[in-house]
């Protein structure tokens, strides 16, 4: 398979590691909350014979730098970044699929740049108002993200005392109870998503966490005039399914699939389900 690797910078100098794989029509592929590129290696083997697959990290993720101004992070500034990182790919136009928060970047990306969207995929992931499928209130969000805000003074020091845990068995366990399926979720893309957060600057993560909570692309669904594929799990606590057919509803044309033995982590969990809806959508658009 053919790979190859590039890094482009902001005007910061932020320089922003990508790596495109295969040969064929474009697939950009758009992260979550604090994760690097561990949960797409499977989707990567199975489209890369057949598409060119960009996956990237976000400033301060992965192997990608960290930003010259923490404070400029958000998810604003992520779909400005993968302008330019497929600009450094030579890739004019594209399918986009994100995860969980990268649904949010994706949105983002469309509004700013309609005419270099081929289609879109929103997996276990919510157009904005993440914390809305437990509480109703925008005021939570916003008290939230003051809250979030005002940790980052003390980020510092309270990571440091706090990194040795992300080695211990305890993030795991969390995430087997809340976030994924203990049966279908294999250990090692979690393992690098705590590796990926030990490594991260705090004040980074917390103001990602911000602008998510705030962040809403609500205005952006009824102006979408690209094929989109919303897939929900259909036992995501983060993400319930109800609510990814409330975004693809909004959508014209959107068409909403659910997996009910996923979590938040369909692409792992239950990865040829979620290759063949993705397969057939593509094909049936000729992306």
């Amino acid at each position: 398979m053919e790979v190859s690797k590039g890094m482009v910078f902001r005007r910061d100098c932020t320089a922003l590691r990508y790596a495109v794989h295969g040969a064929g029509k474009p697939i950009v592929l758009l992260n979550g909350m604090v994760c690097s590129v561990h949960y797409w290696p499977r989707f990567i083997e199975h489209f890369s014979p057949t598409h060119r697959v960009l996956e990237w990290d976000y400033t301060g993720h992965g192997d990608s730098s960290d930003p010259g101004d923490p404070k400029q992070v958000s998810i604003e500034a992520f779909a400005e970044d993968c302008a330019l990182v497929m600009d450094g790919a030579g890739l004019d136009k594209a399918v986009m699929v994100g995860h969980s928060m990268g649904v949010q970047v994706m949105f983002e990306f469309y509004k700013r740049y309609p005419k270099r969207v081929r289609a879109m995929i929103a997996l276990c992931g919510i157009y904005g108002h993440p914390f809305q499928s437990w509480v109703k209130f925008n005021m939570v969000e916003r008290l939230t993200s003051g809250l979030i805000k005002g940790c980052v003074p003390f980020s510092r020091p309270a990571w440091k005392a706090l990194r040795p845990m992300l080695k211990t068995s305890l993030p795991l366990w969390i995430a087997y109870h809340v976030g994924t399926d203990r049966e279908s979720c294999p250990r090692e893309p979690l393992e690098e998503l705590f590796a990926n957060l030990g490594r991260m600057d705090p004040e980074v993560a917390l103001r990602i966490m911000a602008s998510m909570c705030t962040y809403t692309a609500g205005s952006v669904l009824p102006t979408i005039k690209v094929p989109t594929l919303a897939i929900g799990g259909g036992k995501d606590r983060m993400t319930p399914p109800q609510r990814t057919q409330e975004m693809a509803d909004m959508i014209s044309g959107a068409r909403f699939a659910i997996l009910q033995e996923c979590t938040h982590l369909a692409q792992i969990e239950a990865p040829e389900k979620v290759h063949a809806l993705v397969r057939k959508f593509l094909k049936h658009h000729r992306c």
